[in-house]
């Protein structure tokens, strides 16, 4: 699940991951209470999420999956754009960070 306010952006991370479809579907939000939505429908093992959002932002998002969806999600990625440049960190559950 990828979820970006940034259209632009949205769309240029789906088409980078269109050559792995037969792996795998990429679902796309628009903010963080879409994603929710898209969660409760159906199954999601990853979620790639910027922070910075309207409604609902980033860290709400990864804060609700945490404490509401857990069973359903099993790792998490946030990125955040800044002037100087992008920042990615994984969820701690994955004990990874980038």
């Amino acid at each position: 699940l990828l979820v970006d306010d940034d259209r632009p952006m949205l769309l240029a991370l789906q088409e980078g991951f269109a050559r792995y479809s037969d792996t795998f579907s990429v679902l796309l939000a628009g903010d963080g209470k879409e994603a929710l939505e898209c969660i409760k429908r159906q199954p999601v093992s990853l979620v790639v999420t910027d922070l910075k959002m309207p409604r609902v932002d980033g860290f709400e998002l990864l804060a609700t999956i945490m404490a509401k969806e857990s069973a359903t999600v099993s790792a998490t990625v946030t990125c955040a754009r800044r002037a100087d440049q992008t920042v990615m960190r994984t969820s701690p559950r994955s004990g990874r960070s980038v």
